[in-house]
Formats: C-alpha cells, structure tokens, sequence
C-alpha cells in the first residue's frame, strides 16, 4: 500500500512575521510624515520669501517716486496686509501680521527699520529661525522681539508701532 505524507501547511502568518511588518510599516509611515512635514515647511518659507520680495519691490517703488524710503510710520503690516502711505498699491500678507517695527505672527517674524533716504533694512524670519534679507542693512543678531505696547497695538489693530527691544 501507498502511503502519502502530506505536509499540511497551515495557512496564514506567525505572530513574528505579523509584526515585523508591522515595525516595518510603522518605520515607512514615520519617514514619510517626516518628509511631508519637510516639504509643507520648505513651501511656507518659499511663500514668505516671496512676500518679502514683493515687500522690497513696493519699497524700492516708494523710494523712485519719492527719492527716499519710507519713515518707518509711513509703513504698516496691520490687518493682513502690508502697506505704504503715499503708495496707492498695498500686498496681501495671507494670514500674517506685523508692525512696520518687527511683527510677531505664529512663527514668522518681519522687520522694516528705515535707515536713511538710502538705505533700510528689511528681513523676513524663516521657519527654520534664519532670516532672509533684503534692503541694505544685514538682519539684526540676535533677531528682536516685540514687547510691551507693540503687541497690544497689533492685537487691537490701532498703530502696530512701539518699542522694539532685543531679547
């Protein structure tokens, strides 16, 4: 007589095997989210770039019309939108607030601080914490906070303009 052996595999996976897809899994899904993360970050100051480049071509406008840049009351980040008195265009700063001293918005920062009729000082904070530059006076280091009045100016709306201190 003819006997079979049949090896009777069981079907499915072992506990191990479970979870070392599981750790495998959990890995690819932490290092994507890391990534996207990077990713969103990395357009928010690309974003902020820009606005920054906007916000020193409308500088530069005021000064070929006006042969100086603007006194820093002559510039206001109030109310989402950056503006200059005396320059009939202003720039929608979708979601960020300022002062024409230095601005404190979540984690962006900008600073205007007029120098002379030819030269200012303009930078842009990156979420990474460094500064973009623009104008003719580099950033200041350590970066300034506001304090005091400014920030209830810019919580109520009514001038945004005070002392700015360093930290």
């Amino acid at each position: 007589m003819i006997e079979f052996h049949t090896n009777k595999m069981k079907k499915g996976f072992t506990l191990i095997e479970i979870l070392i897809f599981m750790g495998i899994a959990a890995v690819l899904l932490l290092l994507s989210f890391q990534g996207i993360q990077i990713l969103q970050r990395n357009s928010r100051d690309t974003e902020r770039k820009n606005l920054g480049g906007e916000i020193d071509t409308m500088l530069n406008k005021y000064k070929r019309d006006n042969l100086r840049f603007p006194a820093n009351t002559n510039v206001s980040f109030q109310q989402n939108r950056f503006t200059i008195t005396g320059l009939s265009e202003s720039l929608e700063l979708d979601g960020f607030l300022g002062s024409s001293e230095l601005s404190n918005s979540g984690s962006t920062h900008y600073l205007y601080n007029y120098i002379s009729s030819s030269e200012y000082q303009l930078c842009v904070q990156l979420e990474s914490g460094s500064y973009e530059e623009y104008g003719t006076i580099p950033c200041p280091t350590p970066p300034q906070q506001l304090t005091g009045e400014s920030v209830k100016d810019l919580e109520t709306g009514t001038g945004g303009r005070g002392p700015v201190s360093p930290v």
